[in-house]
């Protein structure tokens, strides 16, 4: 099985715990019924949480979730309440067994000769029974001991790309504070419609236009990617806008744009918003569409 992005295992994680969103239960149960990999990653996952709330190992918070929501399930409570009972097998089994094998001896010696082989067919099949059970508790043993491993590294990465963003933000922060002297022109657009006339811009020497794009119903995004295109259909410009951390609801209000002035030239632009989905790949939310008149 391939190895589990932190992004991946924090969306699970927060669709067992109940702290999921509309959207996001919908995005992890259409690739849990559409791709075998995934349905591995939320069981393993699962698996997980139930070993560490076993253990006492769940942070405050999650642990406060997993007997809110996750047990909230009898389903879910059966699978806790196996997995509770095989850790008590599993610590029995440690347990020194020299007293009861001499007890089978003894049993066995105290047996009349032609019974005794009956015994002997039993006692094997225990013995077979007990090894095989033996093997399935270290078994599970080394993968609650794995999923714990790989719990750590995964905070870590989830750690790391926070760490990330709030470096991204701070730096639009600087880039903000350095353009706060310079000309900026606002304007608000809606999505593009039939036969709608487009908004006219007079930039009237602005060094930036700034345009705050209404979304009118379409649902909002943590991160979205701009591209601007001339009456040519030609790109001129692009951009990613961080709404929100990953693995956070986006920021309410529109989306908003700075295009330095100097890429316009005179005539129609559109300008098309676009979210992420699976594989890094882009789809369309909306269009927009804008005049550019003589200066």
């Amino acid at each position: 099985m391939a190895e589990l992005s932190a992004q991946d295992r924090d969306l699970c994680v927060r669709y067992l715990l109940g702290k999921a969103d509309e959207g996001v239960r919908a995005e992890l149960e259409e690739r849990y019924f559409q791709h075998d990999q995934w349905f591995e990653f939320l069981e393993a996952v699962e698996e997980e949480l139930i070993a560490r709330y076993l253990s006492g190992d769940l942070p405050s918070p999650w642990r406060d979730s997993f007997e809110s929501n996750y047990l909230c399930s009898a389903e879910r409570r059966q699978k806790v309440a196996f997995a509770a009972s095989l850790r008590g097998a599993a610590g029995r089994m440690e347990e020194p067994t020299a007293g009861f094998l001499r007890g089978l001896w003894l049993l066995f010696r105290a047996q009349p000769p032609l019974p005794r082989l009956s015994f002997a067919a039993a006692v094997a099949a225990l013995a077979v029974v007990a090894c095989v059970s033996t093997v399935r508790m270290v078994q599970l043993q080394q993968r609650l001991r794995e999923s714990s491993s790989l719990t750590i590294n995964a905070e870590a990465r989830a750690a790391d790309a926070e760490r990330l963003v709030q470096q991204e933000r701070t730096l639009r922060e600087e880039i903000a504070r350095a353009f706060s002297g310079l000309n900026s022109l606002a304007v608000a657009l809606v999505p593009a419609t039939r036969g709608a006339e487009a908004i006219s811009v007079n930039l009237r020497g602005a060094s930036f236009v700034e345009l705050r794009l209404a979304l009118a119903g379409r649902p909002a995004f943590p991160r979205y990617r701009v591209i601007l295109r001339d009456d040519s259909q030609r790109t001129v410009w692009q951009q990613i806008i961080q709404q929100a951390a990953p693995g956070q609801q986006a920021a309410p209000g529109p989306p908003v744009v700075r295009i330095p002035a100097g890429i316009l030239r005179d005539g129609s632009h559109q300008l098309e918003l676009q979210s992420p989905t699976a594989g890094e790949q882009y789809s369309t939310v909306a269009t927009y569409e804008f005049l550019v008149v003589a200066r």
